[in-house]
């Protein structure tokens, strides 16, 4: 790799420099920055230095907005078959969709190098604060410790243990959020560095199993989190002493410090959920995330005086949309029902007598004792109470169509969730808006589907894929309407669109579209449209507004994108 000089116009050999370094021109003396690309990922700034690697801010040419872009140490790459492993943890991490875990885009090779691209976080570290402030409150660490707590369960769910949870690995989208950075590069990197006899991980924080090669599982990034949260709380880690050899710090870690030695003014239930969790026997630690969360709420409300909620697992989006279909079902017959005439099923009784004196009425007097009376017309009152009937009937009917739509959806029949829409008949000016709205959305899905079809039958796509079982592609080798021809290592296998999860065919989608075609905005429209009916909102905004940027038509439509479609009451 050659770049000109600014100054003469020297071309300099910049293929061994540092991306972004200043090197001099060996002609001019003149400095200049050393310009590096990924694949279509511009580095623009340095954003820090870590074990394992330095991470970039940069620029996505493809979906014109800015990322993170960690370069692994090259001696952590290696062979073809730690690169294969190094893809294939980055390609798990992707999957982990959380608000509390630090998104991972895609991963690549390029000069060289193996690169994870990620969501771009600068709002500091939990390393940062601790460096700042030195000791943080008991409230905000609590607080950050059940966020990361979640989105370690998270990851957890997909297979994925970290392996180097510390304070630089968890960061701020405002003071309220944090996240887990570093899924994917962990594991790996311990892979690499275990052929060398050597322990990966942050001597304050590395679980103890860790130092004598024992067994690990979940609990020993619990008792990595313990350490992170033991060390911002009480401004020193849990243990006292500084080496490199794994036998001393073995010992170290058998007898951690007391916390409310070190922190007298740290409560007694905090204290206790941390010293559990640097417990050195992995057993005597919390047996899972959901205990441990509840241990920590439990703690956090007798700060503030609240009631602890428990916490309970979280179910699949697709048991959710089963759940809502069934919800919005019952509420539409329950409906039905109290709109029909009550005398309908109702036997007639005698009306009870009155008990007080009858008011008889003049000509001249409209009303007793001075009250005004103003009786409606019996039309009138028909009317109306007609109106409210026709009313309820088109919102249980709309509600029961919208339960078909989002089933449709969940189903990728997107051709027939916008039949389900059409079908209905309504009259209401706001129910009426709501399915123009859906019908649109139904629209774009059915484009979208359309037009991967067409991709995927034309060039085919080749890179891993993981199917709801678990199962492992290596590629698409053909698709229809109905199912989808994944690549085996000496076969194929045909399944149907169902089986695979909405990113993974997101992921697939997006890596048709070309920056230079003329119909890259309809593409990145048309992803937008999956989405944002998918939960990836960040990411849909992302694209509608590449595609507007490209064809204003789209700017117009992106406050219909977005906002759910409405559950009418």
């Amino acid at each position: 790799m050659t770049q000109a000089c600014p100054a003469c116009g020297t071309a300099i050999d910049t293929t061994d420099a540092e991306p972004l370094a200043r090197v001099a021109c060996p002609r001019c003396g003149e400095k200049m920055r050393v310009e590096r690309t990924f694949d279509h990922f511009v580095l623009l700034d340095t954003l820090g230095l870590g074990g394992m690697g330095t991470v970039y801010k940069a620029r996505d040419t493809l979906l014109d907005r800015l990322v993170a872009l960690k370069l692994l140490r090259k001696d952590l790459v290696g062979d073809k078959d730690h690169t294969s492993r190094l893809r294939e943890e980055a390609r798990v991490a992707a999957s982990v969709n959380h608000p509390n875990v630090i998104q991972v885009f895609s991963s690549g090779t390029d000069h060289g190098q193996f690169y994870v691209v990620m969501e771009l976080v600068d709002h500091g570290t939990l390393d940062d604060l601790i460096e700042k402030r030195n000791r943080l409150s008991e409230e905000q660490v609590l607080e950050s410790g059940i966020q990361v707590a979640k989105g370690l369960r998270a990851a957890y769910r997909q297979g994925l243990i970290h392996r180097d949870v510390k304070p630089a690995n968890i960061l701020f989208v405002d003071e309220q959020t944090a996240k887990i950075s570093d899924f994917g590069l962990a594991g790996a990197a311990t892979q690499k560095s275990e052929t060398r006899e050597e322990i990966w991980g942050t001597p304050y924080y590395v679980a103890p199993e860790r130092l004598n090669n024992a067994p690990e599982d979940f609990r020993s990034d619990i008792y990595s989190l313990g350490a992170t949260l033991f060390h911002a709380v009480a401004g020193k880690a849990p243990i006292e002493g500084d080496t490199n050899s794994a036998v001393a710090l073995l010992d170290l870690k058998s007898r951690p410090l007391d916390l409310q030695t070190v922190a007298p003014d740290v409560s007694a239930a905090t204290a206790g959920v941390f010293q559990r969790m640097i417990a050195p026997d992995p057993a005597r630690r919390f047996s899972s995330y959901d205990e441990l969360m509840s241990e920590m709420e439990r703690a956090q409300c007798a700060l503030t005086g609240l009631d602890p909620v428990e916490v309970a697992p979280s179910r699949p989006r697709w048991w959710s949309l089963i759940s809502g279909a069934l919800l919005i079902a019952l509420v539409a017959t329950a409906i039905f029902f109290l709109a029909r005439k009550p005398h309908e099923n109702v036997p007639a009784r005698a009306l009870p007598a009155p008990s007080g004196p009858l008011v008889e009425l003049n000509g001249k007097e409209k009303s007793p004792a001075g009250r005004v009376v103003s009786p409606q017309p019996a039309g009138v009152a028909t009317r109306a109470e007609n109106g409210r009937k026709i009313r309820d009937l088109e919102t249980a009917s709309w509600n029961a169509t919208l339960a078909n739509y989002r089933e449709q959806i969940a189903r990728y029949n997107f051709a027939g969730a916008s039949e389900a829409i059409k079908d209905v008949q309504l009259s209401d000016a706001s129910l009426k808006q709501a399915q123009k709205r859906a019908e649109r959305k139904a629209q774009w899905l059915i484009d979208w589907k359309n037009k991967l079809i067409d991709d995927l039958n034309g060039a085919h796509f080749s890179g891993a894929l993981t199917d709801g079982s678990g199962a492992q592609y290596t590629g698409i080798a053909g698709v229809t309407d109905q199912s989808l021809s994944l690549k085996l290592p000496h076969g194929i296998a045909r399944l149907t669109w169902t089986e695979l999860a909405p990113q993974t065919l997101l992921t697939v989608s997006i890596s048709f579209i070309q920056p230079s075609a003329p119909d890259v905005a309809d593409r990145q429209w048309r992803c937008a449209a999956f989405a944002s009916e998918f939960g990836q909102a960040e990411l849909g905004r992302q694209l509608a507004e590449a595609a507007a940027k490209a064809e204003p038509q789209y700017r117009e439509q992106i406050s219909q994108l977005f906002p759910d479609i409405p559950q009418s009451r």
